[in-house]
């Protein structure tokens, strides 16, 4: 970092700065500008000379000014059991008395595994809680689980497979961990259906952005910058952990316990991974970056091998099929994708689940279908 970057953050009042452009009065000017997070603007005549944000960097870029809350890693108290596991669900790491979101699946390595944050899936670095490779994964997390007498009722989904360490003393533009999965999945996000791809353009300020998420559910907000510096608490250090390169959002989109939720565009593309926030904004670490880093794959929903999400092939009956697949035809029936989707019958053995409108171009154009599929379920 610059080290006239490293003095601004050492004001008392700096959390994080951002390049953007200059308001007066409300007013954008489009002057580009560097600018600086403060957690509460004041009068100038109350600061010391040496604890002023300077109107202008060595180099004679302008600065300007906006407040923000101070941000946290966002873990705490819909939280019910789901299976199969979908993205925007509660999780947590062990019996820790706590509770994030899962965000999404993905394929690592070539197998299926949950993304979540770090301070969620793998939180401690220290002795005797220390996060390790193989560590329970619950779902619900712990703190969204029933008790039943003196039993904790949750189940454990997955196991810790790699996370991001995260520099408590340096920079840090990670906090993601996966897990191997251990039950049924599905790459769907709870409330909004399939994602359909990554968004890798340059991002617009004021693009519509979604996310499902274990506290509130699916709320929507717009990007309000990028290339965000910012300072971070919540990770169990005296200070705050300092983080760079971040999507900032509005408030509405994460509250406490949303922490892991993947945002999309109104197409649904994959675009920041949540993880902390603020009274009054939302922040995010943009997924391309996240896949890069974490070797992530989307699994293709044409062409999902039944063995991946529902175990054994079920047997069909001569009264239909089997209360596993009559199981899921009836969760497809609740999705907002539902009336795109088709379930199908294939010659080898396995299903297939696609949108309906690739499965007719397919099947028009470039597919035939084989003589024996038949189609057993337009919902």
């Amino acid at each position: 970092m610059p080290d006239q970057y490293s003095h601004l953050l050492s004001l008392p009042n700096v959390t994080g700065f951002y390049k953007g452009t200059k308001k007066i009065r409300g007013v954008d000017t489009g002057l580009p500008c560097l600018v600086l997070i403060v957690r509460q603007k004041v009068p100038l005549e109350t600061l010391a000379e040496g604890e002023r944000v300077p109107p202008a960097l060595e180099d004679g870029t302008p600065t300007d000014v906006v407040q923000l809350a101070d941000s946290i890693a966002y873990t705490l108290p819909p939280t019910a059991k789901h299976r199969p596991l979908v993205g925007g669900i509660s999780i947590g790491w062990r019996w820790l008395p706590m509770a994030g979101t899962l965000g999404a699946i993905f394929l690592q390595d070539g197998e299926l595994v949950g993304l979540t944050n770090k301070h969620v899936g793998a939180p401690s670095d220290f002795d005797p809680w220390k996060a390790q490779v193989g560590d329970d994964i619950k779902q619900p997390g712990v703190l969204d689980a029933p008790v039943v007498g003196t039993d904790i009722i949750t189940e454990t989904v997955g196991t810790l497979k790699e996370w991001v360490p995260i520099d408590l003393q340096g920079e840090n533009e990670f906090d993601q961990a996966v897990f191997r999965l251990t039950v049924d999945s599905l790459p769907f996000l709870l409330g909004l259906g399939a994602y359909t791809g990554w968004y890798e353009g340059t991002p617009e300020l004021g693009m519509k952005v979604r996310k499902p998420g274990r506290t509130t559910g699916v709320t929507s907000s717009t990007l309000l910058a990028t290339g965000v510096t910012k300072q971070i608490g919540g990770y169990g250090s005296m200070q705050p952990v300092l983080f760079k390169d971040l999507d900032l959002f509005g408030p509405e989109l994460m509250k406490p316990g949303d922490s892991g939720s993947v945002i999309v565009t109104e197409d649904r593309r994959l675009f920041s991974h949540g993880f902390a926030g603020g009274a009054d904004h939302s922040l995010g670490i943009r997924l391309v970056k996240v896949r890069d880093r974490l070797r992530l794959q989307i699994p293709p929903l044409l062409g999902i091998p039944i063995e991946h999400v529902l175990g054994p092939l079920p047997v069909k009956s001569a009264f239909g099929y089997d209360a596993r697949v009559q199981k899921w035809l009836a969760w497809f029936a609740q999705q907002p994708q539902a009336s795109d989707l088709l379930l199908l019958e294939r010659g080898k053995g396995y299903y297939v689940i696609m949108e309906q409108a690739a499965l007719l171009e397919y099947a028009g154009n470039r597919w035939p279908l084989e003589k024996g599929n038949n189609l057993i379920g337009c919902l």
